[in-house]
């Protein structure tokens, strides 16, 4: 044990000790102390409209430009198309009748045709019999035959084929490998039946998307609720229908949105919305774009806004366009008449054979 016998009281004042004392305590509490959980949040305000000045901007530009395409394209189908057809018919007509007339030939040789291989696959085998026999139903000796429809095939065959085939190499995979075979293809129909899934609700969501737009475009626009539409409506209208059979959503957004009243729509979208507004009208555009493209090597292209140079230089295209129009037609046509002279001269073989003769068709 500690010895206290050199221990002096004295050499301690009471002050001294209870101002340590106290210390000690004012120590203590504070490393004791809990810390105080603040309960008020700060709000920190962003002034985010340069941004949306920004997006707001760039999403009307996006817009205009689009509108200007879809203009273009109304005019090229209703202006330029119209326009052509009646220079075309009023400027090469000689042509375009003889033109027509190989193509009326051309169809006849070919239904012809199609007759005989009905024909052929119905019991009559032998092509002399069975061009025999379709020209009596051409020229009206003999009715047409009621044929069987062809059996409808299956559209998911292939794909079925495919999966069934990838199942099967994955298997062989697994057990190569020293896998459970069992357990891979169990996986494997798991997986695929979970993608299949979550294709249908995309689908799903898709379609019910594009069905709450087009019921507010009917809404605004349908003639028992609007009453009488004027000509920009009723295009609108038209192509909402069309856009909603074809399940096009990027159309049916762009075409509520010239429908709504643009500034309040416009201020009543966030940030996010302007963005995803702007890639949809980006997205047609590009969509227009390929279109007008391709539209652009056709001869009526901006027909209705040529000059007179401009209008010489196209007959010269059109003229070289139909001549070898004409000339292909011609050499398709020399073709299936050397194919019916082959079957004719068969013909007259078998009526040499089989003269009296009939033959039954199979029509079961």
């Amino acid at each position: 044990m500690r010895s206290f016998q050199r221990f002096n009281p004295n050499q301690f004042s009471q002050q001294q000790t209870a101002s340590r004392l106290e210390c000690l305590a004012l120590s203590w509490q504070r490393k004791s102390r809990r810390k105080s959980v603040v309960k008020s949040r700060w709000l920190v305000v962003i002034d985010n409209e340069p941004i949306r000045r920004k997006y707001r901007k760039e999403l009307d530009q996006s817009r205009r430009q689009l509108h200007k395409l879809e203009l273009e394209l109304e005019r090229f189908k209703g202006d330029d198309t119209t326009a052509f057809k009646g220079w075309l018919y009023t400027t090469f007509p000689v042509r375009l009748s003889t033109i027509r007339a190989l193509h009326e030939e051309m169809a006849r040789l070919v239904s012809r045709l199609n007759l005989m291989r009905e024909f052929q696959n119905h019991g009559v085998k032998a092509p002399g019999a069975a061009y025999h026999r379709a020209m009596r139903v051409e020229t009206g000796e003999d009715p047409m035959p009621d044929f069987p429809p062809p059996p409808i095939s299956q559209p998911n065959s292939s794909s079925d084929e495919e999966l069934e085939f990838l199942r099967t190499a994955i298997k062989g995979l697994a057990q190569d490998m020293g896998l459970d075979g069992d357990s891979i293809e169990e996986q494997l129909d798991t997986m695929l039946a979970g993608a299949e899934e979550g294709e249908k609700d995309f689908n799903k969501e898709d379609r019910q998307e594009s069905q709450s737009i087009y019921r507010q475009i009917a809404l605004r626009l349908h003639p028992d609720r609007g009453g009488t539409m004027a000509e920009p409506e009723a295009k609108i209208w038209y192509r909402a229908q069309e856009a909603y059979a074809a399940g096009d959503e990027l159309t049916l957004r762009q075409l509520w949105s010239r429908l709504t009243d643009h500034s309040e729509h416009v201020l009543q979208l966030s940030c996010g919305d302007m963005i995803k507004s702007i890639i949809e009208t980006q997205a047609q555009m590009a969509a227009l774009r390929t279109v007008r493209e391709s539209l652009k090597r056709e001869p009526a292209w901006n027909f209705s806004r040529l000059s007179d140079k401009q209008l010489r230089s196209r007959r010269r295209r059109v003229e070289q366009d139909l001549v070898e129009q004409e000339q292909s037609t011609r050499q398709e046509l020399e073709d299936l008449r050397l194919e019916c002279e082959r079957l004719s001269a068969l013909q007259r073989r078998w009526e040499s054979k089989h003269r009296g003769a009939k033959e039954q068709i199979d029509l079961f």
